[in-house]
């Protein structure tokens, strides 16, 4: 059968790192007149 969205098997020859797994991030955007400020919070760490 044919993969619809042309993804094909990849293969390595070394090992996989893992992922680091976040239960949630969070962005802030504050909008002014001349810039943007974005800030980040990963699960409940400080910004």
């Amino acid at each position: 059968m044919r993969d619809p969205a042309g993804f094909k098997e990849m293969t390595t020859s070394t090992a996989s790192e893992s992922i680091p797994f976040h239960e949630s991030i969070k962005l802030g955007i504050d909008a002014h007149a001349k810039y943007y400020s974005v800030n980040r919070q990963v699960d409940a760490a400080t910004p």
